[in-house]
Order: C-alpha cells, then sequence, then structure tokens
C-alpha cells in the first residue's frame, strides 16, 4: 500500500492588535485605482460613526463609498480601522484578497482573477503539462492546461483566529493563440459550410497587457475577463492580446 500523501490547505494567522488607518471618499480617485464599497455590509463600523459620513447616508439610498485600504490618497479620509471588530469582517476579507492580488500580481506567468460572486481571488497557474494541439481551418494551435486555486480568507469561530483557505479547482485551458488571429483565418468562403469563429461562441477569455513600473521596468498584466463584459465596456479592440478560454 502506497503511503498517503497529505496537503495542508489552511493557514492561519492573526489580526493586527492595532487599528489599521484605512482612506475613505464618496467620489472615486482620479487614477481610478480606489476599490468601490456598494453594499452596506462593507462599510466599517468606525466609518459609520463619523459624523460627515452620517451626513453623506442620511436619506440616500445606494451610496457607494471609495477606499485605498491602507494606502494614503488625495482628497481620502484616514479613518482608524478595528480588524477585530466582528462588524468589519467583510471589509477586512476584501482587504485581505486586494492584498493577495496584489502579492500575485508580482509573478509574470500567474493569471488573478475573482472567484463567482463571492469575491474571492482566484490564481491561475499553467501545469507541466505538454500543450494540445487542435486544428482549425488549416491551423495548428496550441492548448495550455491552467491550474485554478481560489484563495479565501475565512474566520474560525471556535479558535478565534482568521485563516487562509486554498481550494483546489477543476483546471481549464487557455488557446495559445489571440482571437484577432483566429478571426482572420475564419473560412474565406462563406458557401464552404465551414463555420468560423465569432465572439459569441466564446465566454471568457485571458487580456494580456504590458505595462511598466514605477522603477521604469516593463511587466505583463494578465486578467480572466468575460467578453462580454469588454464588449460592453468598448474595451474588446485590443483583440491581438486576447486569447480565449475554453471550458472554465
Amino acid at each position: 500500500m502506497l503511503p498517503e500523501q497529505l496537503f495542508l490547505n489552511t493557514l492561519t494567522f492573526e489580526y493586527p492588535k492595532k487599528p489599521v488607518k484605512f482612506y475613505f471618499s464618496d467620489k472615486e480617485d482620479e487614477g481610478r485605482k480606489s476599490t468601490p464599497l456598494k453594499s452596506p455590509v462593507l462599510i466599517p463600523k468606525e466609518y459609520k460613526q463619523a459624523q460627515k459620513y452620517i451626513d453623506l447616508f442620511a436619506g440616500c439610498g445606494g451610496l457607494t463609498i471609495y477606499t485605498t485600504f491602507d494606502l494614503p490618497a488625495k482628497g481620502f479620509d484616514g479613518i482608524d480601522i478595528d480588524f477585530n471588530n466582528p462588524e468589519n469582517e467583510n471589509l477586512i476579507k476584501r482587504y485581505y484578497n486586494y492584498r493577495l492580488e496584489k502579492h500575485f500580481k508580482q509573478f509574470d506567468e500567474v493569471i488573478t482573477t475573482s472567484s463567482g460572486i463571492t469575491r474571492d481571488l482566484q490564481v491561475w497557474i499553467r501545469t507541466n503539462e505538454a500543450p494540445t494541439k487542435v486544428s482549425y481551418n488549416g491551423h495548428s494551435y496550441n492548448l495550455y492546461s491552467m491550474d485554478r486555486f481560489t484563495l479565501k480568507v475565512r474566520f474560525d469561530t471556535y479558535n478565534h483566529n482568521p485563516y487562509l483557505l486554498v481550494a483546489n479547482d477543476r483546471p481549464s485551458l487557455i488557446m495559445g493563440v489571440p482571437m484577432k488571429r483566429l478571426f482572420d483565418d475564419n473560412p474565406d468562403d462563406p458557401f464552404s459550410g465551414v463555420i468560423g469563429i465569432t465572439p459569441s461562441m466564446i465566454n471568457k477569455v485571458m487580456t494580456k497587457e504590458e505595462k511598466t513600473n514605477k522603477d521604469g521596468k516593463t511587466y505583463f498584466s494578465r486578467k480572466i475577463e468575460k467578453l462580454a463584459y469588454l464588449q460592453e465596456k468598448n474595451l474588446f479592440c485590443a483583440a491581438e492580446h486576447t486569447f480565449p478560454i475554453i471550458g472554465g
């Protein structure tokens, strides 16, 4: 009998004992890098107790508040947030998701996205498997297998400590060819009987964008997006940097 292989998929940690200063505003920052808080359950207790924000909320439903978390920003007010207050639990989860995503974006080959309605962070990592070959209209393309992991910040009410849960999701495939090339390779003869690939056939895509950090170093920012969302926001113009996802 082979020895059983066990893997620990939880990591406990501690919240800061002292309050942490977060920054809030009722207006989005100029660079649009702040995080919108659209639900009342995301608004911390300390924020609601400040007179300025009591006035904002008075008789106003559906108010969106923006935060840069622990990063100071122009026009944003600093408020000390108690991580150990149960009323702040949802905001604290969102904060740790933000920190985790920021961490994984440092790695060029790692893709980050949100998982479902919970907004938990999902990390995509290419496996060591050789790519699968697929043919379309006389051309051969690679399908790359991706492992997917969802990272969830939770609170253990029995042991009174937060923990990070890592869930292994089913793998997915990314086609190693930009959508622009797929569309260019569509059959030229409309009467050939061969149905060409169209955007309506694709649900999710990976976008790849080259950026430069504050140190002048270039890197690639990869995101998983719904193609319908990109089309709705008129962001589908860079189809040469957009790669279809199969079964994700």
